[in-house]
């Protein structure tokens, strides 16, 4: 500076480089500046609007952030984790409903499973909401396999009572007779007899049906004790049976006559039906 020039500018001022210097992204490769200038940055101001880009992102990186945990001990984190995921504080917040037999979710049905699935899903860390769909899931592949083995089991039965039918040949009625009479005596609801015929099988339940009614048949027959006389016959069964002899032209001709058997098997019933209640 010669003698008698006065320093012109502020001293943090940066002078920009003239015409023939190197813009401020010149020492980057090639990558780099490629990508810059995709940004826009390589134009006039784009350093200004890369430090203020890189600023924001930094603020929005910074806001909520979730610590995770150092290991499966620290309880502090994953406890704000899981909270985050939705998972509730007690197993009974997932409000998952019991499925029936069939597969469909049923309020009457036995909450046992359903509940520990809850107390599963909440220590396994399990969002409310993820919770929720699994549960629909399961019900939808439950109520699948459900209404599969039921059509394979209707299959199977149907299979086994037309073999037993050609096994039985001529006596079929009478034999499927004696196994609804000894469904009567014994009082069995449709419903139970569905459970038994799951239980040993259609062929199994028929067979050991036809016998017990045949065995009755007989024991009213010949008047002896047996069925009757054991206890086994109900009051109602008892009543359904005095109502059928009544309409049995043979049996009144042969209790008026004085047979045996007849009054024995009267004086069975009659015993039988005072005994209801």
């Amino acid at each position: 500076m010669m003698e008698g020039e006065m320093e012109s500018g502020p001293a943090s001022t940066v002078e920009a480089p003239s015409d023939g210097g190197e813009s401020w992204f010149a020492g980057f490769d090639g990558d780099t500046q490629g990508w810059l200038e995709n940004k826009g940055w390589t134009a006039e101001g784009g350093l200004t609007q890369m430090v203020r880009a890189h600023r924001s992102l930094e603020s929005m990186m910074g806001r909520d952030k979730v610590v995770w945990p150092k290991d499966a001990q620290d309880k502090t984190a994953w406890a704000e984790i899981h909270r985050r995921m939705g998972v509730p504080s007690a197993w009974e917040d997932y409000g998952l409903v019991p499925l029936g037999a069939d597969g469909k979710p049923d309020e009457a049905a036995d909450r046992s499973y359903a509940d520990g699935m809850a107390q599963v899903f909440l220590k396994l860390g399990v969002g409310r909401e993820t919770a929720s769909a699994l549960a629909t899931e399961h019900a939808k592949l439950q109520a699948m396999l459900a209404a599969a083995d039921n059509d394979a089991f209707q299959r199977t039965s149907a299979q086994d009572f037309d073999a037993l039918r050609r096994e039985w040949g001529g006596e079929a009625d009478s034999r499927l007779a004696a196994a609804q009479r000894a469904s009567r005596a014994f009082g069995l609801e449709p419903a139970t007899m569905g459970k038994i015929e799951r239980a040993i099988g259609t062929r199994s339940m028929l067979t050991l049906l036809a016998e017990i009614g045949t065995a009755i048949s007989e024991d009213r027959g010949s008047g002896a004790g047996g069925f009757g006389s054991g206890g086994w016959l109900t009051p109602e069964a008892a009543n359904a049976r005095l109502v059928e002899l009544r309409g049995d032209r043979e049996w009144t001709q042969r209790y008026f006559a004085g047979d045996k058997g007849a009054i024995a098997e009267y004086d069975r019933l009659i015993s039988a039906v005072a005994n209801r209640g």
